[in-house]
């Protein structure tokens, strides 16, 4: 849903399923203006590292601004502070 939304008005939206597919699509389809990720496919095993994954991810981004989406009451994941707008 969200991905048509941002389309809709004009975006370029290039979507993964995992990390590691995030990571491919960071270092070959960018540069990106911002990246939107959905916390609750990350969450699990993607996130057994303590963010380690997520962190590294980021860093391939180049300091592009990332904004995590969740509907998680809990908020931001534990060592996840600072990562995201």
């Amino acid at each position: 849903l969200m991905e048509l939304a941002l389309e809709a008005r004009g975006a370029e939206v290039v979507t993964t399923q995992t990390l590691d597919a995030f990571l491919d699509a960071a270092r070959g389809a960018g540069p990106f203006d911002v990246a939107l990720l959905d916390w609750s496919p990350l969450d699990g095993p993607a996130m057994a590292d303590g963010c380690g994954s997520l962190v590294d991810a980021l860093r391939a981004l180049g300091g592009v601004p990332a904004v995590l989406v969740s509907g998680r009451p809990e908020g931001v994941p534990a060592g996840a502070d600072g990562l995201f707008a």
